[in-house]
């Protein structure tokens, strides 16, 4: 039997919404860490993303299609919420997908 004190904690907005922010930043780390090994180590990996400071297009076609990817981990979260019936935490996850969604249509077309 659960716990109703402790369901209530987790049915949260704001807790959706931090779900919802951190793990596609945890997911692109992963993806990053695994491009840099398949693409001849972190060295040139690094040496990359210098370039991507210097040349707009490399971000816009090898970074911003890795982080609208890394957004798609909050499926699962969205499904959990709603599997347990925490609508609430599951709105934040939901916020949290639009604000990326936003906010890689704003840097792939400006």
């Amino acid at each position: 039997m659960e716990n109703t004190n402790q369901s209530r904690n987790y049915n949260k907005f704001s807790i959706g919404l931090i779900v919802g922010l951190i793990v596609p930043i945890l997911t692109m780390g992963i993806v990053f860490i695994y491009d840099a090994q398949r693409n001849g180590g972190f060295n040139k990996f690094l040496y990359l993303l210098k370039e991507v400071n210097e040349n707009a297009d490399i971000f816009v076609y090898y970074i911003l299609p890795r982080i609208s990817l890394c957004a798609i981990p909050n499926l699962l979260f969205f499904f959990l919420f709603m599997r347990k019936n925490y609508y609430q935490g599951g709105r934040g996850v939901i916020l949290a997908t639009i604000l990326y969604t936003i906010v890689s249509f704003i840097i792939k077309f400006t």
